[in-house]
């Protein structure tokens, strides 16, 4: 099996570390949170739920609780599972003989994201005995769950692909992480964003971007819960779901694709990165240094890093701030 020492290695090392249990307990406290609101909420409306119906329809707004937490999870969890994966191995200086292995691109690729797509199947599974007694007591529609389960399914392997498909070209296990993350936010929350908030802001500009952005809006779980809210309407609910795994399966193939090609090129630029960031560094520490530490060092720290962000990582983190306060 090409991809098996991955998986070896990161069952090895997450066992060590203690995190395949914490995970599973991480997922279950939160969906069981969700749960507990939901009956809180529930109980004090005065809702039905002694009857038949009262409860199927309990039951069903559970589930759709269970399955929303499951995907806002994903969304955080997998990029700094997945992230790290390449960019790591950089950082610890291990890439280069990683690929001088008689590992191929793409079994290194794959590799990283099944080691990922593993540890993030272990803290989802711990919720099986939740969703069975809510399915099973409740009376929801077995195909509703796989319905969920596919999409569910979908959304990890595309966070993953593109996690990694971030991770191959940074320089750090850091800038891997943060950069998954905000292409993850960006894949998931921008074009909701975008379809609702520009016809109001630019209806001019609407017309010609809308068209473009909508089957990004397809491809991510946003457009189903905009569905259900009636919100932006994508159309029955069924053929929402197929519509984003289908999408989210295509564009999948396309990270994964991507990465492998540029795996190896990107090492290399990355090395040559580094070598003109440290002429850079000498330079900058040559004319621009920085004032002595004196008798406040975490002021001193705060006002003169270590490292000087770039412009455009400057004004990322701006932009993306100015959108979560949107």
């Amino acid at each position: 099996m090409p991809i098996g020492p991955f998986l070896r290695r990161e069952l090895i090392t997450s066992g060590r570390r203690g995190t395949l249990f914490a995970d599973r307990r991480a997922v279950v406290v939160v969906s069981a949170l969700v749960v507990a609101g939901i009956v809180g909420v529930w109980d004090w409306e005065g809702w039905d739920r002694a009857s038949q119906t009262g409860a199927s329809r309990f039951a069903l707004i559970a589930f759709g609780g269970i399955v929303a937490t499951q995907m806002m999870l994903l969304v955080a969890w997998v990029p700094s599972l997945v992230g790290p994966g390449i960019a790591s191995e950089r950082d610890r200086k291990s890439l280069d003989s990683l690929l001088c292995t008689p590992f191929a691109s793409w079994e290194i690729v794959l590799g990283v994201v099944a080691a990922g797509l593993l540890r993030c199947l272990n803290g989802m599974i711990s919720l099986a005995p939740l969703v069975v007694l809510v399915v099973y007591l409740g009376g929801v529609d077995p195909r509703w769950v796989l319905l969920a389960g596919a999409a569910t399914g979908s959304t990890a392997v595309l966070l993953a692909s593109l996690s990694v498909a971030m991770s191959a070209g940074a320089r750090s296990s850091a800038r891997g992480v943060s950069q998954a993350v905000v292409a993850a936010i960006a894949w998931n929350f921008l074009p909701g964003l975008i379809v609702m908030t520009l016809p109001r802001i630019w209806p001019s500009a609407a017309r010609l971007v809308i068209p473009a952005v909508l089957p990004v809006l397809d491809g991510g779980p946003l457009a189903v819960l905009l569905t259900l809210a009636r919100v932006v309407p994508r159309g029955p609910l069924v053929s929402v779901v197929v519509k984003m795994v289908a999408i989210q399966a295509v564009a999948s193939l396309g990270f994964v694709l991507w990465t492998i090609r540029r795996l190896r090129p990107a090492s290399r630029a990355a090395h040559d990165a580094e070598s003109r960031a440290g002429l850079l560094r000498m330079v900058q520490a040559r004319w621009w240094p920085r004032p002595a530490c004196g008798d406040d060092p975490v002021l001193w720290h705060e006002l003169h890093p270590g490292r000087r962000g770039s412009v455009l990582g400057l004004w990322t983190d701006r932009g993306v701030n100015l959108l979560w306060i949107g």
